[in-house]
């Protein structure tokens, strides 16, 4: 167990519970006032949209039938296929919950697709990563638990005209079938395409998407990371033509997605460490709000949630809690700020 001092499971869950939940309200900043993850919160996701077809808001899948009570983990393994260095990303989290990262590179992802549309995806993002959770547990047989995730990148579901970036984290207990969900719905991405006609334009893209930072991609080539690669790769291939270039948005070569895959398993992995009231298991996750929130200056309802609605994903239970945030900025108020 990797829980601080002596606790044994009963103090160690809140405690870790604790902690996941802190992290994952700092790492959002303004917890819930940002357009993004409200709309997460709200459930206001257009199952037509292509980067949250198919993927549900509640974090929870279906599970029958169910034992009739939780098998609490202790020392179990997970297992987690990843090419991108997204392993270092779950591993502190998953030790806080007592659990030990298994890290498997050998399946291929690329044949669930590509960023670059080499091989396109098949199916959603929710697909790729269940078969992501079947070659975890296929490849680690001692594991109970497989973890996945998986990115999409386009217009923003409400603001067609912003690019933003999903990102879906699964994980699955072999022994019970549970599934626990954490997305993240972001307009903080470096997602983006160009073609270009000179270095100096080359340059310009690089500037606007974090370069060298976050990589690039210069035609075929992948990972470009030092300003010499990109000009050598781009004064090339002027000589034939316009150049296209496009942000890398693998993990390992974007700091910017990795935060926001950060979020998604800080939800996921917080989904873990709950416990409902009335079933005892896990999986008690936020989805839906009440609004409300008073205006700091004027104390005008605002459109900001006053409450959190919880479900939990396996007895249907709902919970309601104070939304993090006890006022809503004037900025945020349609009376101080029309």
């Amino acid at each position: 167990m990797h829980f601080d001092g002596a606790l044994g499971d009963e103090q160690a869950r809140p405690v870790a519970a604790a902690r996941l939940a802190a992290r994952a309200r700092g790492a959002q900043g303004d917890v819930l006032s940002r357009l993004t993850n409200r709309c997460l919160a709200e459930a206001l996701f257009d199952p037509r949209h292509p980067l949250t077809r198919a993927v549900p808001v509640n974090n929870g899948a279906s599970v029958s039938p169910l034992p009739s009570s939780w098998p609490e983990p202790s020392g179990d393994l997970v297992a987690f296929v990843t090419r991108h260095g997204k392993q270092r990303l779950a591993a502190q989290g998953l030790s806080e919950l007592g659990l030990h990262l298994v890290h498997l590179d050998g399946p291929d992802t690329d044949l669930l697709g590509t960023f670059t549309r080499e091989r396109p995806r098949e199916g959603t993002a929710l697909d790729a990563a269940r078969t992501k959770l079947a070659w975890g547990f296929e490849h680690a047989p001692h594991a109970r638990f497989a973890l996945a995730s998986e990115g999409s990148f386009g217009p923003h579901p409400q603001l067609p005209w912003v690019a933003a970036g999903h990102e879906l984290v699964l994980l699955k207990d072999r022994r019970t079938g549970l599934e626990l969900r954490g997305e993240d719905l972001s307009e903080d991405t470096n997602f983006g395409a160009e073609t270009v006609e000179s270095l100096e334009e080359a340059n310009d893209f690089a500037r606007r998407h974090g370069f060298p930072e976050h990589a690039l991609i210069v035609g075929p080539h992948k990972g470009v990371a030092s300003a010499e690669q990109l000009e050598a790769l781009v004064q090339g291939a002027l000589a034939l033509g316009p150049v296209w270039l496009e942000t890398d948005m693998r993990a390992h070569l974007n700091p910017t997605r990795q935060r926001s895959i950060l979020r998604a398993m800080g939800r996921c992995f917080q989904a873990l460490a709950s416990r409902c009231p009335r079933c005892h298991w896990p999986g008690v996750v936020v989805t839906g709000s009440l609004p409300g929130l008073p205006c700091e200056t004027c104390q005008t309802p605002t459109r900001l949630p006053r409450a959190l609605l919880r479900r939990c994903t396996v007895c249907g239970v709902t919970l309601e809690e104070p939304a993090p945030l006890a006022v809503a900025p004037a900025a945020r108020c349609d009376q101080c700020n029309p």
